[in-house]
């Protein structure tokens, strides 16, 4: 049942129960052909800005459809079409570690004592 379910590419669940009712299994030509007219869309969008997301994407279609006069399109339909074409992004792996050098002004003359003035901050106290 899992090798039918996965080659129609429905769910188990799905395929059991249209199995007990005896009811045809279709597979949607209309959503599919939907489906590629939105990932020619998307591919445009892409090509013109590569470093966009699928929220970015997903916003960009939405504003597209809305002057055309068609429906507006949801998030997880386009990222579910981006993944399965490989036109996601990798996922950044983790922050990156930025360095950098203080330097450090002392000078003399506080009442307490020495004061050491550092850059973007007011004074330090010593």
């Amino acid at each position: 049942m899992k090798t039918i379910a996965k080659t129609l590419e429905v769910s188990r669940s799905n395929l059991i129960e249209r199995c007990k009712q005896d009811l045809p299994l279709s597979l949607a030509p209309s959503a599919k052909k939907a489906d590629q007219e939105v990932l020619e869309s998307i591919r445009k969008i892409i090509g013109e800005r590569p470093m966009y997301g699928y929220p970015r994407v997903t916003a960009m279609l939405r504003k597209e459809r809305k002057e055309e006069g068609k429906s507006a399109l949801n998030h997880k339909r386009v990222y579910h079409i981006m993944r399965e074409n490989n036109l996601t992004l990798t996922k950044n792996e983790g922050r990156r570690t930025l360095t950098h050098e203080m330097k450090f002004i002392a000078t003399s003359g506080g009442i307490d004592g020495s004061q050491i003035m550092a850059p973007k901050w007011s004074s330090l106290r010593v």
